[in-house]
């Protein structure tokens, strides 16, 4: 008989498309992104937390997107650090699609964390699905800019600066 883990595993989702602003990258929103999803798998590893890493980009090295199943040996947090070290902003596919995608072979259980600077109108009804289907979701709002909170599809929090990780809750 197998019993449910209760370890608190977590895919951390970085959108590359998302900042993409009036046709133009905005390279300060995505430094911040790639901050925060640094910040929260330094976080969890810590903790003894399984994290894993999933980024639409085409990457520096190769033009791969990156997919790190969630693990917690040691070198996983150095091997997170890496990729998003060689994360462009070229996107590789939509985030979309790579969320569709990478959600099959995710351990049941596993929490997810959205990365982003926008939250499309797509995006939102994928993770209001994703939500009443049982998966726990969080949202990362990355920049500053105006929310109309009811109209949020899971739990989220904005991160205008990096000080603003310290506030931010994962519930398991």
């Amino acid at each position: 008989i197998f019993e449910p883990t209760t370890t608190f595993k977590v895919a951390i989702f970085l959108a590359i498309d998302s900042f993409q602003r009036n046709g133009a990258f905005d390279e300060d929103l995505f430094e911040l992104g790639i901050s925060t999803a640094a910040t929260i798998a330094y976080h969890l590893s810590e903790q003894g937390s399984p994290v894993g890493l999933y980024v639409n980009t085409q990457s520096a090295e190769g033009g791969q997107g990156i997919s790190i199943l969630p693990g917690a040996n040691r070198d996983q947090l150095i091997q997170i650090l890496e990729a998003l070290a060689k994360t462009t902003e070229k996107a590789k596919e939509s985030f979309d699609a790579l969320l569709i995608r990478e959600m099959e072979g995710l351990p049941a259980g596993t929490t997810l964390v959205m990365v982003c600077a926008e939250l499309s109108e797509p995006l939102s009804g994928l993770l209001r699905d994703m939500k009443e289907s049982g998966h726990k979701v969080l949202l990362l709002l990355v920049g500053e800019q105006e929310i109309n909170s009811r109209n949020m599809p899971v739990p989220w929090h904005l991160i205008c600066q990096p000080g603003d990780l310290g506030e931010v809750r994962c519930v398991q």
